[in-house]
């Protein structure tokens, strides 16, 4: 069974012993706050299984607990998976947290409204930056060896082509103010702007370009400077294959830092999730971002798999419900580019991290499969009076099944009712001191002559449904 140790070293954290207390404490950052040494583990706790508690100050989260709920916690697990992870019966009870400070709240966010830097004439930046992505274009859309390297990152001619990627293949000098930049001097000469030689990532607004990075080619100024390079004046609003219609869609969404990995995933998975590349992990989303991401059913935060990407993570699972913890597996690299030229299956990667929402819909290979993959002993679904709609695609199913679902949470909240799901009974039990027949009238509709949400409570990771874990299966 693993212990607490091995589940730490999942995160690629490193963590060092600091005393004997209890039979050996161990300190390093928290995989979900960050910090440098105040997150305590103590192995030998709970009979050799271990706990942990996180005493990180200030907006440190303060979690606690044993083997099972760091994987909880952590990982995302539901408890049955943290059971079965862990080699233990699922009826196990969990040890008692450690003693920890009440967390403090979020401090609001408030997002910007990103533009092209001060002193940057925009419309001159933009028609520069456009000519030249349109000819970088032109010359790798002829470099078949190119195309050829990028094929091997996951992206075919299609993504280049769709998302006018180009080849820069000399360096690139221009008086800067030839591109609305303010002119700067050294020693008393105008310094010229540089781009160097690469891989040209436009991002676009419309036909117009508002930002360009450029992948590095010369691999000794890779080393010195970094691979990725954004041209003076550039506008440095996150990249997002998202269409500009997309503001009233709740939808899924992958975080990643590079756009080439952004590109990938569009290419394999674009009817799967849409992607946002923020380019750092300091960077935060700005204004029209946030705004979708809170309309969003899921967030895979997919960021680096390095001590700032699980640093960054933090202030993502504060900001965002909805967000999963989802850097690629390990020995796969530590981003999805790598992972993907390691042989990781991009979609399958994806769909594993997604809730159960996203399988609403047409899904024949599901028919009478219940849960563990064995065939349903449930009776099916009474069916509905009314005759049924002809079906439309999950996309624009999705928003009446959550909509039914958050009625039903707060049908649970209000009154002392639960829901029965095991592989033989699905039922609703209540108080038997209390009677209302119209609440149960409500919640019987819902449960029972919704069908789809009948299905999603059939694939429910719990089998006794409360208001306080309804929505695990979607969040």
């Amino acid at each position: 069974m693993p212990n607490i140790l091995d589940l730490y070293s999942h995160f690629g954290l490193s963590i060092q012993k600091v005393s004997s207390n209890k039979g050996g404490e161990f300190a390093g950052p928290c995989p979900g706050c960050g910090g440098n040494d105040r997150f305590r583990i103590w192995p030998e706790d709970n009979n050799g299984e271990g706990s942990f508690w996180c005493r990180q100050p200030g907006n440190g989260c303060g979690k606690g607990g044993d083997a099972i709920q760091f994987l909880r916690e952590f990982r995302g697990l539901s408890y049955k998976q943290a059971c079965k992870e862990l080699d233990k019966p699922a009826g196990d009870s969990y040890a008692t947290p450690a003693a920890r400070p009440k967390a403090r709240p979020q401090k609001s966010f408030t997002p910007a409204q990103v533009d092209h830097p001060a002193g940057v004439d925009a419309a001159a930046w933009q028609k520069r930056a456009t000519d030249l992505a349109a000819a970088a274009h032109k010359n790798l859309m002829a470099d078949q060896a190119t195309l050829a390297w990028l094929q091997t990152r996951g992206i075919d001619a299609a993504a280049a082509r769709k998302y006018h990627l180009g080849l820069l293949p000399d360096n690139y000098y221009r008086p800067r103010t030839a591109w609305g930049l303010p002119e700067t001097k050294n020693n008393g000469r105008p310094v010229k702007l540089f781009v160097p030689a690469g891989l040209v990532i436009p991002h676009r607004q419309g036909d117009v370009v508002i930002r360009l990075r450029i992948r590095r080619a010369d691999d000794a100024g890779a080393e010195k400077y970094g691979r990725y390079y954004a041209v003076p004046g550039s506008n440095m609003q996150p990249w997002s294959s998202a269409p500009s219609s997309l503001d009233p869609i709740k939808s899924a969404w992958a975080i990643v830092e590079t756009e080439l990995d952004g590109v990938m995933i569009d290419c394999l998975a674009g009817d799967l999730v849409i992607v946002a590349a923020i380019g750092s992990v300091s960077v935060k989303p700005d204004a029209q971002l946030h705004r979708q991401l809170e309309r969003a059913l899921a967030i895979l935060v997919s960021l680096d798999r390095d001590d700032a990407g699980v640093s960054a993570w933090a202030w993502w699972s504060k900001q965002y419900r909805r967000a999963k913890y989802y850097p690629v597996p390990e020995n796969y690299g530590k981003d999805p580019g790598e992972a993907y030229a390691a042989g990781l299956d991009i979609v399958k990667w994806l769909k594993s991290g997604l809730p159960p929402i996203f399988r609403f819909g047409p899904c024949p290979e599901k028919a009478g499969a219940g849960k563990g993959g064995r065939a349903a002993s449930k009776p099916p679904p009474p069916k509905p009076a009314a005759p049924k709609p002809a079906p439309k695609k999950p996309e624009a199913d999705r928003q009446p099944v959550i909509d039914a679902l958050d009625q039903l949470q707060q049908l649970l909240k209000n009154y002392p009712v639960s829901i029965i799901c095991t592989k033989t009974r699905l039922g609703i039990e209540h108080n038997e001191n209390w009677h209302n027949d119209r609440a149960l009238g409500q919640i019987s509709r819902l449960v029972f002559f919704n069908s789809e949400i009948f299905d999603y409570l059939h694939d429910h990771p719990a089998e006794l449904i409360t208001a306080d874990n309804l929505m695990k299966g979607i969040f």
